[in-house]
């Protein structure tokens, strides 16, 4: 399993999902849109399913390394994936 290499940049919801189309993304150090956990603001992109595999992400949320998964679909109505941390 690869390291979590963090992406330093914050970006915005738009911005992931332009910057890593169709991917998995592991997220860390997110703001989410009215505390809802569930509609993503901004967050930083700490690892794509690019970089591991989703039983390797999973296994960074439950390390704390990384917040919570989301697949980066074009549509406009997406919730953050079924894993997260705390």
């Amino acid at each position: 399993m690869k390291g979590v290499a963090f992406m330093a940049d914050r970006l915005s919801w738009n911005e992931i999902r332009e910057k890593y189309p169709h991917m998995q993304v592991g997220l860390s150090n997110i703001i989410w849109v009215n505390n809802d956990n569930t509609n993503v603001e901004s967050a930083v992109v700490s690892c794509t399913d690019q970089e591991m595999s989703l039983d390797e992400m999973a296994d960074q949320i439950f390390a704390g390394t990384i917040q919570a998964i989301a697949y980066t679909t074009p549509e406009d109505d997406v919730s953050v994936g079924a894993l997260m941390g705390e």
